[in-house]
């Protein structure tokens, strides 16, 4: 993996390159010693980090955002692993605009294993200080921000509802509409889905 020093504004940032944090990971059962040290290190340091913004919370005045090392590319670029994705947060009060093109993004990095409803989520944090666009536009900034920025959300979207219908299946639930199928595993009986691997009868 790499991690490299670079000075900005008088501050030292340690500059990490996600697409080399392809390191082994259970996104399961994964700890924080599964981490490497040298990342584990950075926790509260001054970072930077380069790729392409995906906002989770909104298209517009954006608060927090994921940041990946590949957004397009041919072939299609395969989803990013966990430990690959940083979410990043502005400060309170700020907000940023949709970028589409790739970014560099600065600021505090907290490692830690955040998890929720008993599912790791994600690996690292970001308190944003500073957002820098690190390549011009080819295309007019209408059309660019209108098909990145539904990919985007479609991406968003998608990763969402895997994990809601992934957290339904092992909780016993219906991964179409929730329904508890404790007591009818075979068939749903609000919405008629057979899960996979049960027998219809």
């Amino acid at each position: 993996m790499l991690i490299g020093v670079m000075v900005h504004r008088q501050h030292l940032y340690h500059h990490i390159d996600l697409a080399s944090l392809n390191y082994p990971f259970d996104e399961t059962r994964g700890r924080i010693q599964d981490i490497p040290k040298s990342l584990r290190d950075l926790d509260g340091k001054n970072v930077s980090v380069d790729g392409y913004m995906i906002p989770l919370d909104q298209a517009e005045k954006i608060t927090s955002f994921a940041i990946i090392p590949v957004l397009f590319g041919d072939p299609w670029p395969p989803p990013p692993k966990l430990q690959q994705v940083v979410v990043c947060n502005t400060p309170s009060g700020v907000t940023l605009a949709y970028m589409p093109t790739q970014i560099r993004v600065y600021g505090r990095l907290h490692v830690a294993v955040e998890k929720d409803g008993g599912f790791i989520v994600d690996l690292y944090h970001l308190d944003v200080a500073r957002v820098q666009s690190l390549e011009p536009f080819t295309l007019p900034r209408s059309v660019v921000v209108i098909t990145i920025g539904a990919a985007a959300m479609l991406l968003v979207l998608t990763a969402r509802w895997a994990l809601r219908r992934r957290k339904r299946r092992l909780i016993g639930h219906c991964v179409a509409c929730g329904y508890d199928l404790r007591a009818t595993p075979e068939r749903c009986p609000e919405c008629g889905l057979v899960p996979k691997g049960a027998v219809s009868t």
